[in-house]
């Protein structure tokens, strides 16, 4: 693992699509946007230790500005977001477990059914937005007598979680050796 130069900007909150979709025009391997004061945006952007681009001279004539620059050690971020990763529950039955498979016992609370989905990765636990949605909306479905296709299935945390009525689930993502089937 190499470092990482995080360069951070505040422009005009307006124009921050724009300065983000520049960004990775110009490489940066992750963006950030926070909140700012006074109607600008704060926007951190992470680039390969020396290969930060200098400020467009564009972007500083409508308002945007290099806040700060700074190196930073590399780390394992993923084994980060391992060791912070905490049950939740999502919808009305579900009880996401990220932890290992050989980790403590988690207590279920009552009349939730217990889904184990490894931290391995930022997205696939159900604890992004969109992946939270498509849960909650799964628990609304009479799904009795009908299948469900996850495509592009990533964890299989929607397929996982469509058996919980008695229907068929199939998941594929590709490459082919990550497919994966289910049935209630």
């Amino acid at each position: 693992m190499s470092a990482y130069l995080r360069l951070t900007y505040l422009l005009p909150a307006d124009l921050e699509e724009l300065f983000v979709a520049d960004l990775w025009l110009e490489g940066t391997l992750g963006v950030q946007t926070l909140p700012g004061t006074g109607g600008r945006a704060r926007v951190e952007a992470w680039f390969p230790a020396g290969a930060g681009p200098d400020l467009d001279p564009e972007w500083r004539a409508r308002g945007a500005e290099r806040e700060g620059e700074e190196v930073v050690p590399a780390a394992d971020w993923l084994a980060e977001h391992r060791r912070r990763a905490e049950p939740f529950a999502i919808g009305r039955s579900l009880f996401v477990d990220p932890g290992e498979p050989d980790g403590a016992p988690v207590d279920v609370p009552a009349g939730r059914r217990l889904l184990r989905l490894p931290a391995r990765a930022a997205f696939g636990t159900g604890s992004h937005e969109s992946t939270s949605l498509a849960l909650e909306l799964l628990d609304d479905l009479d799904l009795a007598g009908r299948r469900v296709l996850d495509v592009g299935t990533g964890t299989g945390v929607l397929s996982s979680a469509a058996p919980a009525s008695p229907s068929a689930s199939t998941a594929i993502s590709p490459p082919p050796s990550t497919a994966a089937t289910t049935a209630a």
